[in-house]
């Protein structure tokens, strides 16, 4: 089922999430067949191999876990063959395996894009469906730009009908082509908490009457502030 599937020799007995004999891997082990042979996810075969047998370190003191968004990936696509079982659910519960490349292996890297992804221009892929989703996904977040329809998550330049991820908003830098990103930002620095007020919590600003708005309420065509600072020189409507 694995074989020419992982590109390293030193492996390890498994250690998955939620199985810990070899008689629970025996009894999961069809489950793995059938969700590979149904050609759910492009990456299913990868993710569970690199799991059944993992790559063992020089020194054979651990093993490289696949990442994070592999493991998203492949219980996203493929959620109706996924039995909800213990040992099954303990596997494709995404959070158990780490988000930075550093600590485990991701397969979307240099690797060429299967048909159903994109690149993200540094040799990573995330699926097509990712894109100008509103989650910068990509570690540059370039498959939130020029995105034709903004989310509430992002904010749409003025020309070129293009979107940027809401946080460069008012950052310094001009990631607009038309910088319209780091006009009328007075109007966000006036509801910043004043020194002698408690602050709101991050990613937050303060309204003129104290209350807290996160950024994505700011230009969503719903006054929050009462005094409707939220909403002043919004020239472009977001949808949701």
């Amino acid at each position: 089922m694995c074989r020419g599937v992982i590109p390293w020799d030193l492996t390890s007995v498994p250690s998955l999430p939620g199985i810990t004999t070899m008689e629970s891997l025996r009894e999961a082990m069809p489950y793995f067949e059938l969700i590979i042979d149904s050609g759910c996810s492009q990456r299913a075969r990868q993710f569970l191999c690199s799991l059944l047998e993992p790559e063992c370190q020089p020194l054979g003191t651990s093993v490289t876990p696949p990442c994070r968004n592999t493991c998203k990936v492949v219980a996203e696509e493929c959620s109706d063959f996924i039995i909800n079982i213990l040992d099954l659910s303990q596997i494709f519960k995404c959070d158990n395996y780490p988000d930075s490349e550093d600590e485990c292996i991701n397969f979307a890297r240099g690797d060429q894009c299967f048909s159903k992804e994109t690149s993200c221009g540094d040799g990573s892929c995330i699926p097509k469906r990712w894109k100008c989703n509103g989650v910068p996904d990509c570690k540059n977040g370039i498959d939130e730009v020029n995105c034709t329809t903004c989310n509430k998550y992002q904010f749409p330049c003025e020309s070129k009908d293009s979107c940027i991820p809401m946080e460069w908003r008012c950052d310094g830098n001009a990631d607009c082509e038309d910088g319209s990103d780091e006009i009328s930002c007075h109007q966000e620095e006036e509801m910043v908490v004043h020194s002698h007020a408690s602050p709101c919590p991050s990613g937050e600003l303060r309204c003129v009457d104290g209350r807290c708005i996160t950024l994505q309420q700011i230009c969503d065509g719903n006054k929050d502030c009462s005094d409707g600072a939220d909403e002043a020189n919004c020239r472009i409507q977001y949808t949701s």
